[in-house]
C-alpha cells in the first residue's frame, strides 16, 4: 500500500499530456446523477447548469368514507356540514355525545388504517356481519389516536363508524379529512378512488422570488424610472409575497435599496416567518435588511435559518412614516450567502407538468417516457372508465333483495382485481363470485355488479329491459378501475421542461395542475365586473348556480391568459370558501378568449410519492475530491491505482495553473 509519506508525482509529464486532454473532454460531458424526490418540497444540489429528466410512477388512494355531499351519513342536529370534508359542532349539549354515523362496506379478516383530523372529538368503529349484528372488537379512539390500525374479524361485512365530541363536553369540536383505507399505512384524504393527477414537478429558479410582483400587492408601490420600486408612508405587512421554503433549512436575502433621506424611520426589506395562529415565530421570525440610513443604494443580505415551528414565509417592504425606501434587485436563494449569484439574475423558474392520470397499487404502477424524438408516452397498466347509459347492460342473476347485472368492458382486463365506486361515494367490495349485495366482480372482460332492488326499484321479480337499466346507471353512473393484463402505450401531452441550476435548487413534486383550461367568464351587471369560478351567482336565464365554473374545484389560482399573454388579476372567495377570478369591465377584452392555469383541490388527486431526477453531474469534483484524499491528507490506495491518481493530480494542477 502506498500512503502520504510516498506521495509523489513520477510519470513524465509529457506522457500525460494526452490523457489530460481526454480527462477534460471527459470532465466536460459530466456523469449522469439521480436525486430521489419526496412529495413536496426538495433540496437538491448541482454543481452546473443542467436540464434535468424526471421519472415517476403512478399511485393511487381508495378512501372508503364517503364525503359529507354523498348523503349517507346521519348527522348530529347540533353538527353541521362546513364543507363536503368537514363538519363542525359549534354548541355541544353537553351530556354524553352529540354523535354522527355511517355505514361503510368492509371484508372480513381484512387490516384498514383509519385517520382524521379533528378537535374535542371521540369516535368508535363497530363491526357488523351479514345480518347487521355486531362482531368482534368495537375499536375506540379520541383526539389523541389521529390514526389506528385495525382488522377485521373474518365474518365481518360493514363497518358502524360514529364520530362525536368528547362526552359531556360543550367546547367546539370539529372533524374532517375522514379516510378509511386498506392496509397499515395512512394515507392522504381523497374522495373516492383518486390517482395522481396531472403531476408536475418544479424549481423555484435561482432566485427564489420575483420582487416585482410588489406592484401587484395593495401597498402603494411605484415604479421608478431609475428602475427601483419606491414605497412612501405604508408600514402594512399585509401586502406581501409568500415563498414557499423548507423547515430548518437555511436561505439566504439580499437587495440594493436606499432611502430619499435619513429620517431614523424603519425602512427595510422584511423577511418574515410566520406560525400557526399567525404571529412572527419565536426564533428568526422577524429579519429585516435596515437601509434607514443607507441615501445611496446599498447592498444588503442576511441569512436565517427557517424555525421549525413556520408554517408560511412572507416578504414585505416597509416604509414608517413619511419617506421614500427605494428597493431593487431583489434575490432570496436556497442556503448561504456563497449561494448569491455574482451579480442579480431574475426570477426564472422552471417546470414540467404531465397532463394525464397515472394508477398504482405499489406493486402495478403505471409510468411515464420520452421516447428518442422527444414524445410522452404512458406506460399504461389501468384503466378507468365511467360506468353509465352508454353500455348495454344484461341480468345475471336475479336474488333476494337484489340483481346481478352484467356488462362487457374490455377482453384486456384482469380478473378479479379492481375498484367500483357509487356515485354516492359507497366503494363496493369485490369478491369472486359477486353474490351478495354491495359488491362485483371483474371476469372474462365483463364487470358482475349486484344491485339492491331497494335502491333501483325494479322489484323482487321484476327483470328490468336494457333501457331500463341503461337509464338507471345514467342517473347512477359508476366508477371502475381494473388492472389491464398487457400494459398498453398512450400518447401523452407534457409541458415544459425541468432545469437545474448551479448550487442548491429548490425542486417540489406535486399534482393537479390543469394547464390553460379555457374559461367562461361571467358577468355581473351589478358589480361591473366579469367572474370566472363563482359559484353561488346565478347564470344568466338559468336556475342553476354557478358563473364561468371551472371543470375541478379550485384550491389555487396560479395564472389568467388573455388570448396567451399573461394577465393581472384579483382572487374572490365565494360564500362556500370557492377561490374564483373577478376582472373589472373596464378591464375586460369582449373579443379576447380567456384561459386559466390552477391547481385542484387536493383532494381530486393522490400524492404524486414516487419520484427522481435524473441530470449530468460534472465528474472535476469527483477527481479533486480523490486527489485531496490521497495526495494532500494520505489516504492509503493499492500501488496500481497510483498511477491515477497521478494523473487526477496533474490534470488539478494544470487547471489552477501548475506545470
Amino acid at each position: 500500500m502506498w500512503n502520504k509519506k510516498d506521495k509523489h508525482l513520477t510519470t513524465d509529464s509529457s506522457s500525460l499530456d494526452p490523457r489530460i486532454d481526454a480527462l477534460e473532454a471527459l470532465e466536460a460531458k459530466g456523469t449522469e446523477q439521480t436525486a430521489t424526490l419526496s412529495h413536496g418540497l426538495n433540496v437538491v444540489s448541482s454543481d452546473r447548469a443542467t436540464p434535468a429528466k424526471w421519472d415517476f410512477e403512478g399511485r393511487h388512494v381508495v378512501n372508503l368514507v364517503p364525503s359529507f355531499d354523498s348523503g349517507l351519513w346521519h348527522l348530529h342536529t347540533n353538527a353541521t356540514k362546513s364543507s363536503s370534508r368537514k363538519v363542525v359542532i359549534t354548541t355541544p349539549s353537553g351530556v354524553g355525545r352529540d354523535t354522527s354515523d355511517i355505514k361503510i362496506n368492509a371484508k372480513g379478516n381484512t387490516t384498514y388504517t383509519f385517520s382524521l383530523n379533528a378537535t374535542n372529538i371521540d369516535y368508535s368503529i363497530q363491526q357488523n356481519d351479514s345480518s347487521g349484528s355486531e362482531i368482534g372488537s368495537r375499536l375506540v379512539g379520541y383526539i389523541s389516536s389521529k390514526s389506528v390500525t385495525f382488522t377485521t374479524d373474518s365474518n365481518a361485512v360493514q363497518l358502524l363508524l360514529r364520530i362525536g365530541n368528547s362526552v359531556n363536553s360543550t367546547s367546539l369540536a370539529s372533524f374532517e379529512d375522514i379516510t378509511l383505507v386498506e392496509g397499515s399505512t395512512a394515507k392522504e384524504y381523497v374522495q373516492g378512488i383518486k390517482p395522481v393527477v396531472n403531476p408536475i414537478v418544479k424549481n423555484s429558479g435561482k432566485n427564489m422570488i420575483d420582487y416585482k410582483n410588489f406592484l401587484n400587492t395593495s401597498a402603494p408601490y411605484k415604479q421608478e424610472s431609475n428602475g427601483f420600486i419606491s414605497l412612501d408612508n405604508f408600514a402594512n405587512s399585509s401586502a406581501t409575497i409568500e415563498v414557499d421554503f423548507i423547515k430548518q433549512q437555511e436561505y439566504t436575502i439580499s437587495a440594493l435599496g436606499y432611502v430619499d433621506s435619513s429620517s431614523g424611520n424603519t425602512k427595510a426589506l422584511v423577511m418574515r416567518f410566520i406560525d400557526a395562529n399567525g404571529n412572527s415565530t419565536s426564533t428568526s421570525g422577524y429579519n429585516a435588511l435596515n437601509f434607514n440610513t443607507d441615501t445611496s443604494p446599498t447592498t444588503r443580505t442576511r441569512t436565517v435559518t427557517a424555525p421549525a415551528d413556520a408554517v408560511k414565509l412572507a416578504v414585505y417592504v416597509l416604509s414608517q412614516n413619511t419617506g421614500k425606501i427605494f428597493i431593487k434587485d431583489v434575490m432570496l436563494v436556497a442556503g448561504d450567502a456563497s449561494n448569491l449569484p455574482q451579480s442579480f439574475e431574475p426570477h426564472n423558474p422552471s417546470y414540467q407538468v404531465i397532463k394525464s392520470s397515472f394508477y398504482g397499487d405499489g406493486t402495478v404502477n403505471d409510468t411515464a417516457y420520452q421516447d428518442a424524438n422527444g414524445q410522452w408516452w404512458k406506460n399504461k397498466k389501468w384503466e378507468h372508465v365511467v360506468l353509465d347509459g352508454s353500455y348495454d347492460y344484461s341480468v345475471n342473476q336475479d336474488y333476494t333483495g337484489y340483481k346481478r347485472i352484467r356488462t362487457a368492458i374490455d377482453s384486456n382486463s384482469k380478473d378479479s382485481v379492481g375498484q367500483l365506486v357509487e356515485d354516492n361515494g359507497i366503494v363496493l367490495r369485490q369478491t369472486g363470485l359477486a353474490d351478495t349485495v354491495g359488491t362485483f366482480n371483474v371476469y372474462g372482460g365483463y364487470v358482475y355488479i349486484n344491485l339492491e332492488d331497494s335502491k333501483t326499484g325494479w322489484g323482487e321479480t321484476y327483470t328490468p329491459t336494457v333501457q331500463e337499466m341503461k337509464d338507471y346507471l345514467s342517473s347512477h353512473p359508476l366508477n371502475l378501475l381494473y388492472q389491464l393484463k398487457t400494459p398498453i402505450q398512450e400518447q401523452i401531452e407534457s409541458e415544459g421542461e425541468l432545469q437545474l441550476h448551479e448550487g442548491l435548487n429548490q425542486v417540489e413534486v406535486s399534482e393537479g395542475v390543469v394547464v390553460k383550461e379555457k374559461a367562461h367568464p361571467y358577468y355581473a351587471s351589478n358589480y361591473n365586473a366579469y367572474y370566472i369560478n363563482h359559484d353561488t351567482m346565478v347564470e344568466d336565464q338559468s336556475e342553476e348556480k354557478g358563473a364561468g365554473m371551472l371543470s375541478s374545484p379550485v384550491k389555487t389560482i396560479v395564472s389568467l391568459y388573455e388570448n396567451n399573454k399573461l394577465k393581472k388579476f384579483t382572487t374572490f372567495y365565494a360564500t362556500t370558501n370557492v377561490m374564483g377570478i373577478k376582472i373589472s369591465e373596464s378591464d375586460f377584452d369582449t373579443d379576447a378568449t380567456y384561459y386559466v392555469t390552477y391547481i385542484a383541490m387536493d383532494y381530486e388527486t393522490a400524492y404524486n410519492k414516487n419520484s427522481s431526477i435524473e441530470y449530468v453531474r460534472s465528474l472535476r469534483d469527483s477527481h479533486d475530491e480523490l486527489v485531496d484524499r490521497v495526495i494532500d491528507h494520505g489516504e492509503q490506495i493499492s500501488m496500481d491505482k497510483w498511477a491515477i491518481v497521478e494523473l487526477y493530480a496533474k490534470l488539478k494542477a494544470y487547471r489552477e495553473g501548475g506545470n
